[in-house]
């Protein structure tokens, strides 16, 4: 998806489900550019995602089901900003 970031160093999470009950939580690069970029989440490879719930060891069992598509998180500090996004796309 396009994403414009104002370099507020926040990180962007999506969260899904998987048959089981296990959430996973992929994070992208901090936000550190200021302007457009494409990002991706490469779901099929949760490597370093957290998870919780159902079996809680970070296998995905199929199918999914998307939980929250955009999240925008900071590391444990107040923070502001603005963040766009357009042009999401689910490919699998």
């Amino acid at each position: 998806m396009w994403v414009f970031s104002d370099e507020s160093r926040n990180s962007l999470r999506m969260r899904f489900v998987d048959a089981q009950g296990q959430t996973l939580q992929p994070t992208s690069d901090p936000l550190t550019w200021k302007g457009r970029r494409w990002i991706e989440f490469k779901i099929s490879d949760p490597k370093g995602a957290g998870h919780w719930c159902g079996p809680n060891d970070g296998v995905i069992r199929w199918p999914v089901r998307l939980d929250c598509p955009l999240l925008v998180d900071s590391p444990k500090r107040k923070t502001s900003g603005t963040v766009h996004f357009a042009g999401t796309a689910w490919v699998y």
